[in-house]
């Protein structure tokens, strides 16, 4: 009788436990629209504070911290006509959906990018501005991610330190300039790690990152490298061995491909020109270059010194096989400043297994210095959320932290 008392004391509790949950997060997600900033509010109060997370937690941030992201992406303005987004903004003045959706000859260039192109013109044709398609690929790249992380890992708590240290990764000014490489390897990844589990579905993915940018051709190509490769040390510091110094024999290699129409002109541009040479005469450069060490050796002293850490790296996992993988060719590239932004920086998406890795330490003092070392690898541009020379979100600082971004563009496509 006592049993039977308790257990329906227990089940009552619980009952309004998850009312309370749900309503919890209806409030929230509500305020959001007024509010936006409401949600990395909460996310740190969830990571701070000893409260219990659920899997109705992780859902909800899943679709919320996107939100946030894209809400704030749609009140982004460049304001020196610099970054991938001006040309972006250009493209999309000057398109004619018609003539995408005819086929026409004419405009056979954007059948290279069909599903960006394609994005664009649906947005164009409903009369809409094109903060839409800001606040769509931002929306689906942070949605990508996160759904990736907690479709494949357990640790909740876990979870939401990793969300937030994606959410502080990439700086606003530079994801929210250039987007199409971080929107297509998101889905790519989250695709890729439906593939790893035997799901056919994710090959649709993997076919949409393809249509936003190309570049999703070098994780497939990983992943079916992946399969003949044998993780050790030793073959990850042989790539970073050829990664020093592979850029002059790549340069004489591709000599002879540079004279080819229209690929040449690419071959040229990333491995010799501009976007293969880092550019430290831009004080920015600095910085990017920082981050880009720190997290290389973040990532590095992790698979090398796993045994101090406690982490177990299960290498027979093909999801592992794949990650490791990915880090080694990627690391060739290190000399290539542009290909090895894109696949670093904008591919954090396959490093996601290697962090939740890391994180699973039995110390306390040992997981807090892996957090540490997590958080000194964002870039530190993401605090520029005040006025800046180049660019500003919403009405500037600090009016952009309470701006109701949402109802903002919401508004400006209805009238």
């Amino acid at each position: 009788m006592m049993f039977t008392l308790v257990s329906k004391t227990i089940k009552t509790t619980q009952h309004h436990m998850v009312m309370y949950n749900h309503l919890f997060w209806l409030v929230v997600s509500a305020s959001a629209f007024i509010f936006p900033s409401i949600i990395p509010f909460c996310l740190l109060l969830f990571i701070v504070f000893p409260i219990e997370v659920n899997k109705v937690d992780i859902k909800a941030f899943r679709v919320l911290l996107p939100l946030f992201m894209a809400a704030v992406a749609s009140g982004y303005e460049r304001l020196n006509g610099t970054g991938d987004i001006s040309k972006y903004i250009i493209s999309f003045d000057y398109m004619n959906p018609e003539l995408f959706f005819s086929l026409d000859h004419s405009v056979a260039y954007y059948y290279v990018y069909p599903i960006w192109y394609l994005l664009n013109a649906v947005v164009k044709s409903l009369g809409f501005s094109f903060e839409v398609v800001t606040f769509t690929c931002i929306y689906v790249a942070y949605y990508c991610l996160f759904k990736t992380l907690s479709s494949s890992f357990s640790e909740r708590k876990n979870i939401l330190i990793i969300m937030a240290f994606i959410c502080l990764f990439f700086s606003f000014p530079i994801v929210f300039s250039s987007y199409r490489t971080v929107t297509c390897l998101s889905i790519i990844g989250l695709g890729l790690a439906k593939v790893i589990n035997d799901n056919s579905r994710g090959w649709l993915l993997c076919i949409i990152g393809l249509g936003i940018h190309p570049i999703g051709l070098v994780p497939i190509a990983i992943l079916i490298l992946s399969k003949f490769i044998v993780p050790s040390k030793k073959l990850l510091l042989v790539s970073i061995f050829l990664g020093l110094v592979m850029k002059p024999i790549l340069i004489h290699a591709t000599a002879g491909l540079q004279a080819i129409p229209i690929i040449g002109g690419k071959i040229s541009m990333y491995i010799s020109g501009e976007w293969g040479s880092y550019r430290f005469h831009e004080a920015g450069e600095y910085l990017l270059f920082l981050q880009l060490l720190l997290f290389s050796l973040f990532l590095i002293f992790m698979v090398m010194s796993s045994n101090k850490f406690n982490i177990n790296f299960n290498f027979q996992s093909p999801y592992l096989k794949f990650c490791f993988t990915y880090l080694c060719i990627v690391l060739l590239f290190m000399s290539f400043r542009t290909i090895f932004i894109r696949l670093q920086l904008s591919g954090i998406v396959f490093f996601i297994p290697l962090l939740m890795y890391a994180l699973r330490q039995n110390l306390y003092s040992k997981k807090l210095l892996v957090i540490l070392f997590l958080f000194v690898c964002i870039d530190i541009r993401t605090f520029m959320f005040f006025n800046y020379t180049s660019y500003q979100i919403g009405d500037g600082f600090p009016a952009n932290i309470l701006q109701p971004y949402i109802i903002e563009l919401i508004g400006k496509n209805i009238s």
